[in-house]
């Protein structure tokens, strides 16, 4: 081989590296950016008005929600959605002054908190609460498979399901935390702060929810205030209490109960403090909403919405890497009301007050 040739095909090779390293870079430079893609879908149609607490079922395809009536025929129903686009009602009777609710692992049933509503207000007898003062929050366990529904203690606050369904635990007057099988029996106390002798433990309670089976977590502040949220741990078998946390605004636990996220939300940014089996500090730029925290159905991520300046964009927390990834900085409905991960963690159903879209993402 001549000089002059050899040297035309080292040159050539260097540029052809040069041209592979530079689309590598840009490749990884992109990795954790999707814009809208044509794996974007957006659906418009009357069907979509006034959706609320989205779910999925295990099977990853069937949807149930209850919707505010969007026609008068059809006020205030429960509903369950095929994936080829049939419905069917899961509740014949309407519902009024839903603010809260709580699906069950399997969505079988449902905890619904209730507002009292007036007496002249159309609603089915087994949600009646007239008796009880307006604007008192009232607790139902719904039971979609036999159609029963069942009204709690008005003292009772707050509700969460274990992570098999098989319990509840609930706040009881702002001071006794509990727990119990769904239909209410086999209640006992775990915590009684009306008999607390401490000077250095919280006042009342706020938010409980399960960690593993046989741990409850608890939400509570000390005398004075909302401002300094404690998180406490409490072992139901021997009662044993465990201070986990403290000044941060809320908690969220994964469905397996394995993985805890305390949110501290500062400004216009926040502070992800991660517990259980991954220990980390994350910080967030941007106007976190904090009503947007959604789990995958494994509990390994965590998604969200983030508002900064005027982009809106879209994350995912990786839990096992601690990696935030953004999934779209261009979310093709706004506002979003809702997210419903699917199980395969590549796609998301994402819900607005009059649109539903479906994102997907590597």
């Amino acid at each position: 081989m001549n000089p002059g040739t050899f040297r035309f095909l080292l040159i050539s090779v260097v540029v052809i590296g040069f041209i592979i390293l530079v689309a590598t870079l840009g490749r990884r430079g992109n990795s954790d950016t999707l814009e809208n893609t044509d794996t974007t879908t957006v659906s418009y149609d009357p069907t979509n008005e006034g959706i609320k607490f989205p779910t999925l079922l295990p099977d990853g395809q069937t949807l149930r929600y209850f919707q505010s009536g969007h026609e008068q025929k059809d006020p205030n129903l429960f509903w369950e959605e095929t994936s080829d686009g049939k419905r069917q009602q899961l509740l014949t009777e309407p519902t009024l002054g839903l603010i809260r609710l709580e699906w069950s692992p399997d969505r079988s049933q449902a905890i619904a908190a209730i507002n009292n509503i007036p007496d002249w207000a159309e609603v089915s007898p087994s949600f009646h609460t007239n008796e009880l003062p307006q604007d008192t929050t009232v607790w139902y366990r719904i039971n979609f498979t036999d159609q029963t529904i069942q009204r709690y203690d008005p003292a009772i606050r707050s509700i969460r399901w274990s992570p098999d369904g098989s319990q509840i635990v609930y706040i009881w007057q702002d001071q006794v935390l509990a727990i119990a099988k769904p239909d209410g029996s086999d209640w006992h106390s775990l915590w009684d702060l009306r008999n607390s002798s401490t000077t250095s433990g919280p006042a009342y309670f706020a938010e409980p929810t399960w960690a593993k089976e046989g741990t409850i977590m608890v939400q509570a502040y000390p005398d004075g205030g909302r401002e300094q949220a404690m998180f406490w741990q409490i072992d139901s078998a021997s009662g044993i209490q465990t201070l986990v946390l403290k000044d941060h605004d809320f908690f969220l636990v994964s469905p397996t109960g394995e993985q805890g996220v305390a949110v501290r939300v500062v400004a216009n940014s926040a502070q992800l403090e991660l517990f259980g089996q991954t220990k980390q500090t994350i910080s967030i730029s941007g106007r976190l909403d904090p009503t947007s925290f959604t789990w995958s159905p494994d509990g390994t991520r965590l998604y969200y919405l983030v508002t900064e300046e005027t982009k809106n964009r879209l994350e995912q927390l990786v839990l096992q890497t601690s990696q935030v990834v953004t999934v779209t900085n261009q979310p093709p409905i706004w506002p979003i009301n809702a997210l419903v991960p699917k199980p395969d963690n590549k796609s998301l159903l994402l819900f607005s007050d009059e649109q539903r879209a479906e994102i997907q993402f590597p």
